[in-house]
């Protein structure tokens, strides 16, 4: 029970008490968690103990919920990151590639050759961890980076 609080505070876990019958947990490590059933109410206290368990799923199901999209954001945190990395020429091009140019449109806008283009190209996918156009293009969406 100390290490699942510890994880907890350390937010590497997430401790959901339940509450089936009587129990005098005021006081106690878990007394500042949240409980199930919603309000602390004893399952055995519920005239249908199914819509008891529902209840107990339910704020489950809440509780997974909210750390899925705090990894979510905490990931599209990471990769907006990662695009602060792209040097000014490697962000020139992920919005042409985005535009819909190719290689060779690249070059001649840029005034170089496509094998720079494409020598940039390679970094970026490496950078943002991609391995195609339509990947980049759809990362570059996803993150709003463009």
């Amino acid at each position: 029970m100390r290490c699942a609080l510890e994880r907890h505070r350390a937010e590497e876990a997430h401790v959901i008490p339940i509450l089936i019958r009587s129990v005098d947990w005021r006081g106690t490590p878990i007394s500042t968690l949240q409980m199930l059933p919603t309000e602390a109410k004893l399952v055995s206290l519920w005239s249908n103990r199914g819509e008891a368990f529902y209840d107990i799923a339910r704020g489950i199901r809440d509780v997974v919920d909210l750390l899925l999209s705090r990894k979510t954001k905490e990931q599209h945190t990471e990769k907006r990151d990662i695009y602060l990395e792209l040097t000014l020429r490697e962000k020139e091009i992920l919005h042409l590639v985005v535009k819909g140019l190719t290689s060779v449109q690249i070059a001649r806008r840029l005034n170089v050759s496509r094998g720079t283009v494409n020598t940039h190209l390679r970094n970026i996918y490496r950078k943002l961890d991609v391995n195609s156009r339509s990947a980049l293009v759809r990362f570059a969406i996803d993150h709003k980076l463009v």
